[in-house]
């Protein structure tokens, strides 16, 4: 639940810098850019963060279970992130 959480507000807060804020251009015509944007972007700091944790152990997982774990941590991540570029869009266009 913590990573969906996280994920849908970390990518609500890419969305905005990458299509709302003015800083990087123009708004998306249609949704598949910017879930696609947001995705990558949260992919990247979720695979980073699974990383971290390995190196600085703060996992109690071994093995199969670590592996079974950061799978299903992405995929929170990405999860929240889809779900985050659409209530972006469909805020931003009405």
């Amino acid at each position: 639940m913590m990573h969906f959480l996280g994920g849908f507000s970390v990518g609500l807060i890419i969305y905005w810098i990458l299509f709302d804020s003015g800083l990087w251009g123009k708004r998306a015509e249609t949704i598949l850019i910017p879930v696609l944007s947001v995705l990558v972007c949260l992919m990247i700091i979720g695979i980073g963060w699974e990383i971290m944790e390995y190196y600085f152990d703060l996992t109690d997982s071994h093995e199969v279970k670590y592996f079974n774990d950061v799978i299903h941590d992405l995929i929170m991540d990405a999860s929240g992130a889809i779900v985050a570029a659409i209530v972006g869009v469909k805020n931003t266009n009405g």
